[in-house]
């Protein structure tokens, strides 16, 4: 009589990614909303930093992955002023890994957030990771995709010499000036 092994748990079978989409970000806020006065992402292309633009030729996948990252952004600014938060300068890095099929199977997401005012003790730390992993984007990813989010809160700026953009505040999109500053600061979670 030969027994085999029986197990009642489902065994998954690890996928190697067939492919790495990188990108990274670097925006500049505003009080009392965190408002956001510019925002440059780039994407790793050909073993160097391209400067990403959204526009008609734009791969959908690609916007797939934008919106992946920039969700995450946009739950950190927004719980950040919940919070009393207010940010100077926030920098990310996102990579997501896709099988042959092209299916999610890991996004890995890493900020650095700059303070202007306020205090981010460990709770507030956690309650911001948790907030930006359960955007509304994320949140359809699927149940099986590997979502790490990483948030280091800095007191301050120190140490960074970054640029403040112009008076006019707006992001391109379609190369065209779409998403003004007041358009941005009405976001909330039903507009994504």
């Amino acid at each position: 009589m030969n027994l085999h092994p029986f197990s009642w748990f489902k065994q998954t079978r690890v996928q190697a990614p067939a492919r790495t989409f990188n990108f990274r970000l670097q925006s500049t806020h505003s009080a009392p909303s965190n408002a956001v006065d510019s925002l440059q992402v780039e994407r790793y292309v050909d073993e160097e930093w391209q400067s990403f633009d959204l526009h008609l030729e734009t791969r959908g996948f690609q916007i797939f992955v934008y919106s992946c990252f920039i969700c995450q952004h946009t739950y950190l600014r927004m719980n950040a002023t919940e919070q009393g938060l207010m940010l100077d300068v926030v920098k990310g890095t996102f990579k997501l890994a896709t099988s042959e099929a092209w299916q999610v199977l890991s996004v890995d997401a890493d900020f650095k957030a700059y303070l202007t005012e306020g205090h981010a003790d460990v709770e507030r730390t956690h309650y911001l990771m948790t907030r930006m992993k359960g955007c509304p984007v994320s949140r359809n990813l699927g149940k099986d995709v590997v979502n790490q989010t990483r948030l280091t809160i800095h007191a301050s700026q120190e140490g960074l010499n970054i640029p403040r953009p112009s008076r006019e505040r707006s992001l391109h999109v379609y190369n065209q000036k779409r998403l003004t500053d007041s358009t941005l600061r009405s976001f909330n979670s039903s507009d994504l």
